[in-house]
């Protein structure tokens, strides 16, 4: 029995609705691990810092400053291949599914 327009415009907006909620879903568990393990390093640091006020610096540890450089730098790279992969995938549904 063919689908008629009806049940097509239904079935996409469930997809669009679960799809959208999957992600929200995901992202609030991603932001939720972060500010556990935020407060849980931050806790913790508080705690060595009472115990050992003045501790001694280590040789060959990089900056704050050399490490967020590094870090900026990875994340370029990463949002680089992410927009490379977003515009592959475009392309590759463009030359697969005909327009109609």
């Amino acid at each position: 029995m063919p689908e008629t327009t009806s049940t097509s415009i239904k079935a996409k907006a469930t997809t669009a609705k679960l799809s959208a909620t999957l992600r929200d879903e995901m992202i609030a568990s991603v932001k939720a691990a972060q500010q556990f393990t935020l407060d849980a390093v931050s806790t913790w640091v508080d705690m060595v810092g009472k115990v050992y006020p003045d501790l001694p610096t280590v040789p060959f540890v990089p900056s704050r400053g050399e490490i967020l450089e590094g870090l900026g730098a990875s994340f370029g790279a990463v949002e680089e291949v992410v927009a490379l992969q977003r515009k592959f995938a475009t392309d590759l549904v463009n030359v697969l599914v005909p327009a109609l």
